[in-house]
């Protein structure tokens, strides 16, 4: 158990109990990675946008260095 000198209790609701649950590791140490996606219009200069990204991950003090953040492209 964790001993931060609170109590966190979780009230599952109806999205809990029937849907899928993603657990981000509630007190763990680990490093999480998530997904963001960002609508970009078609004819944008991909490598500003990519650059902008990169930028606002590294001035963000939560992202981690390592493993770096990835900006990638779909369509």
């Amino acid at each position: 158990m964790h001993n931060s000198g609170y109590v966190v209790i979780i009230i599952p609701n109806s999205e809990l109990v029937s849907n899928k649950v993603a657990n981000w590791t509630h007190y763990g140490a680990g490093i999480n990675r998530i997904t963001l996606k960002v609508g970009v219009a078609h004819g944008s200069n991909v490598d500003q946008v990519r650059q902008l990204l990169m930028e606002i991950c590294q001035a963000n003090p939560r992202v981690v260095t390592e493993p770096p953040p990835q900006v990638h492209f779909t369509v």
